[in-house]
């Protein structure tokens, strides 16, 4: 789990980025700035979200080649437990290019690549 100075480094270069009129030009910063430490993101679990993985056990719904779209992804833990239950996934993140680490939290089978929203 993150750190308090993690969260608070957050609210600092958001709060900065929005003084600049930028409001997702914080997360950029953010990741480069963690430098690989995982601890250094707030949201960085490093596992998926509990509501999927409960919804997946409660409804026994699994892919079967469907897509899934995951959007502001993270370094990936959804997009992991997505395509683990069957789904090709895409994986967007409003970062100019991937998140240091996205792909390497979990093997399997998804790219190197995320793609930017603009």
């Amino acid at each position: 789990m993150a750190t308090e100075r993690a969260r608070d480094r957050a609210r600092a270069l958001a709060a900065e980025s929005l003084i600049r009129n930028d409001p997702l030009g914080w997360f950029q910063p953010l990741y480069a700035g963690a430098d690989g430490d995982r601890a250094a993101i707030p949201w960085a679990d490093l596992a998926p979200n509990p509501h999927l993985v409960d919804w997946f056990a409660r409804t026994g719904r699994r892919g079967n080649g469907e897509r899934a779209l995951v959007v502001g992804c993270g370094l990936g833990d959804d997009a992991e437990e997505l395509a683990s239950q069957g789904f090709d996934v895409d994986a967007l993140t409003s970062l100019r290019r991937p998140s240091p680490g996205a792909g390497d939290a979990f093997p399997g089978p998804w790219s190197d690549t995320t793609s930017p929203i603009s």
